[in-house]
């Protein structure tokens, strides 16, 4: 088995690891973007992936790439060792099957996304709630604590008295 790293942009390419066998099944590989270069007119894109294979011949189908993919500006780099025997750019329209799982499974997630955003509405909705009732108290406390001041004030005793200082500003 060789550990072969692929640097590319392209949408599936046809090489051989010194072997002349019979073409295996064509194998999907998930890419992923390792550097940008961005140009006036556009930019260049490296995409990498690594997969073991043994020698012989394979079909590596790279998917997600977009549509509009200049196939003359496509460029392999390979390990040593590595020939490639065909590049190839192909645009694939999905069925009508795939597009309708693909919906399916969106349409699933947006109701599992609707049902957390209500979840955190009613909690929102709930800390204000509490929010108010804790206002309430607090203004109760301060009504019955003025209350008590000027009852206690009018029977002739002293009110409970609560001394501010302030630092003096010199003018």
């Amino acid at each position: 088995m060789n550990k072969v790293t692929l640097s590319f942009m392209l949408c599936s390419m046809l090489w051989t690891a010194n072997s002349s066998a019979a073409i295996k099944d064509t194998i999907e590989v998930k890419s992923k973007i390792s550097d940008v270069n961005v140009f006036f007119e556009g930019a260049r894109v490296t995409r990498k992936f690594q997969k073991d294979l043994s020698p012989g011949k394979y079909t590596l189908s790279v998917k997600g790439l977009p549509l509009n993919l200049d196939q003359e500006l496509i460029k392999v780099k390979t390990p040593r060792g590595v020939k490639i025997l065909a590049v190839s750019h192909k645009v694939v329209t999905p069925s009508k099957r795939s597009i309708k799982e693909d919906l399916d499974s969106i349409e699933k997630q947006r109701v599992l996304l609707d049902d957390e955003i209500s979840w955190l509405k009613a909690k929102k909705d709930i800390f204000a709630e509490e929010e108010a009732l804790l206002i309430q108290k607090h203004l109760r406390k301060s009504r019955d604590a003025c209350r008590q001041a000027v009852h206690a004030t009018g029977r002739g005793q002293a009110a409970p008295t609560t001394l501010t200082s302030s630092p003096e500003r010199s003018g």
